[in-house]
């Protein structure tokens, strides 16, 4: 009997699609306040008060601010995208059809592809900074380092890496080159055999954060390299592996579960450790979702998801432009709503060109 898959392909795009969303919304809002913060590289506790502070007097004037607050504390987009890649891995490469590939053909195959996808829109970003700021977007070692996928070893990583967003690139390569040289696995063999790798992964890298200072430059660095990857790009792995023919939760149960995930991600920024499984949380939030949505929400979503990567590649560029417009908008909060809404809109209509674009550009071949 045939294995069932956790997400259908029109799921997991959607999923992708409300994860590209979140990181676009993220990544401009958390730029407008100051005084709440998201626990992203490092652990403080002090941006959980802040934010449930602000929750606490929350006035019908101050209401109207709230989208932007949460998606500023709430930067889950990353975790799901970091779970998709390693759940879209497995149903690639460890599929029967698929003959083993060579370590050196693949991680050369996945490089090549996230620099065909990256390169016009890096040329981008550094054409609007100059026009913008007239001075070059960065320094040539850090040019030379992001072309490489290796900016996230330099040290620094947060003043290193522009535009900000693309520190995942550099991540997720350290996690296809984990992939392919520990996790990956031929079909076969038992679930155990086939995911303790992924386990003794997982664990070592909680392992390794715990024992760093919650607000130590360590941890940063390490947040942003493969040690923050491993959680959700590991149960990627392991959720593509299972079978889930057995699951069968109703509907009211994924609306229980809603408000109690929502719950955990606002209580795990009182805890340390809770902090450090802020993945779980996120992912299973976005996937219940995406279970409830309705058909049409799911295609909707799908056709965004479909759109992400190139929805990441390009909106630092489309947001550089607007950010300091939004940022001297005075108090009208709605002229800060206003730019947002063109922000999204040209990255959409940027990402739809820049698709087009790609094709016209050599496909690597594996």
């Amino acid at each position: 009997m045939k294995s069932m898959s956790l997400l259908t392909r029109s799921q997991g795009e959607a999923m992708k699609g409300f994860a590209i969303l979140c990181i676009m919304m993220h990544n401009f809002s958390h730029f407008l306040t100051r005084n709440v913060q998201e626990n992203e590289y490092w652990f403080n506790e002090e941006n959980g008060r802040n934010m449930w502070e602000f929750l606490s007097n929350l006035t019908l004037s101050s209401s109207v601010v709230l989208p932007i607050y949460l998606f500023t504390f709430m930067g889950i987009g990353v975790h799901v995208f970091t779970f998709m890649s390693g759940y879209g891995l497995v149903k690639k490469y460890e599929s029967p059809e698929m003959p083993q590939i060579s370590a050196w053909r693949f991680v050369r195959y996945r490089y090549l592809k996230l620099l065909r996808l990256m390169l016009g829109g890096y040329l981008l970003c550094m054409l609007v900074w100059w026009l913008i700021h007239n001075e070059l977007l960065t320094n040539p070692l850090s040019i030379v380092a992001q072309l490489t996928m290796t900016i996230n070893l330099l040290p620094n990583p947060n003043i290193n890496i522009v535009p900000g967003p693309y520190w995942f690139l550099g991540m997720i390569m350290e996690m296809y080159v984990i992939y392919r040289l520990l996790l990956y696995r031929k079909p076969g063999g038992t679930m155990w055999q086939r995911n303790w790798p992924t386990v003794a992964m997982i664990v070592l890298a909680l392992l390794v954060e715990a024992l760093c200072n919650p607000t130590s430059d360590l941890l940063v660095y390490l947040r942003y390299n493969c040690v923050y990857g491993a959680l959700p790009f590991g149960l990627g792995v392991m959720a593509a592996r299972a079978d889930w023919s057995r699951l069968h939760v109703s509907r009211w149960l994924y609306w229980l579960l809603l408000p109690v995930l929502l719950v955990l991600m606002f209580v795990a920024n009182y805890s340390f450790w809770l902090w450090m499984f802020i993945p779980v949380f996120a992912i299973m939030f976005v996937l219940i979702i995406v279970r409830l949505s309705s058909l049409r929400l799911e295609k909707v979503l799908a056709w965004v998801g479909a759109l992400s990567a190139m929805l990441f590649i390009v909106h630092p560029a489309v947001r550089e432009c607007f950010l300091g417009l939004a940022r001297n908008s005075g108090t009208s909060i709605w002229l800060r709503y206003a730019y947002i809404a063109v922000y999204f809109l040209l990255s959409f209509i940027l990402a739809m060109g820049y698709r087009r674009f790609l094709k016209l550009l050599p496909s690597p071949k594996l």
